[in-house]
C-alpha cells in the first residue's frame, strides 16, 4: 500500500494549568494522500484548529508524530523548522495581511524572508501570483481599499508565493458572504488542480467542505469521530455531529 503523503499517529495536546489539565487533541490518527483536498470539520472547540496548528507545529504536540514525505517533523527545530514551513501555505480567517504594506509587498513577504530568487524575479513571481487571483491591477492598493474576498485572495497568493506542498485553511471563508466565500473556494479547487497542492480545510460548516473536499475528518472533543468521503458523510452519516452538520446545513439525509 502507498504510503501517505501525511501521517499523523496518536497525537495528542495538553494545556496544562496549575489548576486545570485540558486535552484538546486525543490520540489522533490521520493519513492524508499526495494532493487530496481534505475537510476537517466539527463544532466550535472540537479541536480544529489546534489540530491544524500542530501540522505546521505553531503548537507543539504533547505526544505523538506527524510524519510528512516520511520525515516526522515534530523532530524538527531551529533552520530546519523554519526551511519546512517555507513549503506551507496557511490561510486565515481574518486575511492576516500587512495594512502599512501594499498588496504587492504583501505578497513579496514570504520571498523577502526566505530569499530564492534576486528581487528582480521575486517581483516578477509576485506580480503573477497577483495576475494568477485576478488582481494585478490592485498591486499598489492597500489592504484597506480592497473588500474582504479581495484580501482573502491576496492571502492565497502569498500562501503560493513559495510553490508550497501543502496549503492549510483555518476556515478561509466564514468571514465571507456566500457569493464571495463560493468564489474563493473555486479558487482553492483550482490550486488543487493546477498545482497539486495538498489542501487542508478547518471548517465549521459541511456545505463548505462538501463544495471543495474530496474527504471530509469530524471532530468532536478532540477526538475524531468519523471519516469518510464527502458522499459517504453526507448521505451515511455515523456520527452525531455529523448528523447535526447535515442538519443544520439543510442536506436532510441525517437518518
Amino acid at each position: 500500500m502507498e504510503q501517505a503523503f501525511i501521517c499523523v499517529e496518536h497525537l495528542c495536546k495538553d494545556y496544562i494549568t496549575p489548576h486545570h489539565h485540558f486535552r484538546a487533541l486525543d490520540n489522533i490518527h490521520l493519513s492524508i494522500q499526495q494532493g487530496d483536498v481534505l475537510g476537517i470539520i466539527g463544532q466550535s472547540g472540537a479541536g480544529k484548529s489546534t489540530l491544524i496548528r500542530c501540522l505546521n507545529l505553531l503548537e507543539k504536540p504533547t505526544s505523538g508524530r506527524i510524519l510528512i514525505d516520511n520525515e516526522d517533523i515534530t523532530q524538527f527545530s531551529g533552520s530546519r523548522l523554519r526551511a519546512f514551513r517555507h513549503q506551507i501555505g496557511m490561510i486565515f480567517q481574518n486575511f492576516a495581511l500587512f495594512e502599512q504594506r501594499t498588496i504587492l509587498q504583501n505578497v513579496l513577504f514570504p520571498l523577502e524572508i526566505a530569499p530564492t530568487m534576486t528581487k528582480k524575479q521575486a517581483k516578477q513571481r509576485a506580480m503573477e501570483l497577483l495576475e494568477w487571483v485576478g488582481l494585478s491591477n490592485k498591486a499598489q492598493h492597500y489592504p484597506s481599499q480592497l473588500s474582504g474576498g479581495q484580501q482573502q485572495r491576496v492571502a492565497i497568493a502569498r500562501a503560493l508565493a513559495n510553490n508550497p506542498k501543502i496549503m492549510l485553511c483555518d476556515e478561509a471563508t466564514s468571514a465571507l458572504d456566500t457569493l464571495t466565500a463560493h468564489s474563493i473556494l473555486n479558487l482553492l479547487k483550482k490550486i488543487n488542480n493546477e498545482f497539486g497542492v495538498t489542501i487542508i480545510l478547518i471548517t465549521h460548516s459541511l456545505s463548505v467542505a462538501a463544495q471543495v473536499c474530496k474527504n471530509i475528518v469530524v471532530l468532536d472533543s478532540g477526538k475524531i469521530v468519523e471519516t469518510g468521503s464527502v458522499s459517504q458523510v453526507l448521505t451515511s452519516p455515523q456520527s452525531e455531529v455529523a448528523k447535526s452538520l447535515i442538519s443544520i446545513g439543510g442536506y436532510g439525509n441525517a437518518a
